[in-house]
């Protein structure tokens, strides 16, 4: 969940990863639009701030973390994914 965003000034430098740009763009298959993405981080003057939720744990380690507490947690556990994905993706759905 997003509590908030903020369009800050920034002329920051690159993170270490992206501060090679021949570098980054050969790891990713030397595509163009990787290029043309770095280069238009290098030359931006703003950065967006978002402040979200933290959630400690993803679905997949809970999920696996129910099924090995056995059969009845499992059950519960499908159910409820279950029931969220249908009813996110109606929400969604009903909002194009």
């Amino acid at each position: 969940m997003m509590y908030h965003w903020r369009v800050l000034p920034d002329t920051a430098a690159l993170p270490q990863e992206l501060a090679d740009v021949e570098r980054a763009v050969a790891y990713w298959g030397g595509r163009t639009e990787v290029r043309r993405r770095i280069e238009a981080l290098q030359q931006s003057s703003a950065s967006l701030a978002l402040f979200l939720e933290y959630i400690p744990q993803t679905l997949h380690e809970w999920f696996t973390d129910q099924v090995q507490a056995g059969e009845e947690p499992a059950d519960r556990a499908c159910s409820l994914v279950e029931g969220e994905l249908e009813a996110g993706t109606s929400f969604m759905n009903a909002r194009g």
